[in-house]
């Protein structure tokens, strides 16, 4: 089971280009930076599986996260936002 939750919204627009690069056949959950003042960054993108990672299987697709990022994917939620002038995922901290 993945250690955040995804909307069914982020889960048909990550579908969506998980068939345009087949090529990339995982979605990568992730972060970048390593805390202090500007805390941690969260990554998502398509990739390949290494011998790190931790791969899970969630509505037809596979994701693959760095054993040493689960701890701070913990608790969110992956979502997909549209508004009349932006659009892309978000995480948010589950309530």
């Amino acid at each position: 089971m993945l250690p955040l939750s995804i909307t069914e919204k982020a889960v048909e627009r990550l579908k969506q280009a998980s068939k345009m690069h087949p090529e990339m056949p995982y979605v990568r959950l992730g972060i970048k930076g390593g805390g202090g003042c500007g805390g941690v960054m969260y990554s998502l993108g398509l990739d390949k599986a290494t011998d790190k990672d931790k791969v899970y299987k969630h509505n037809d697709l596979k994701f693959v996260i760095e054993k040493g990022h689960l701890m701070h994917l913990a608790g969110l939620e992956l979502d997909f936002y549209e508004n009349e002038t932006d659009k892309g995922f978000v995480f948010n901290k589950e309530e």
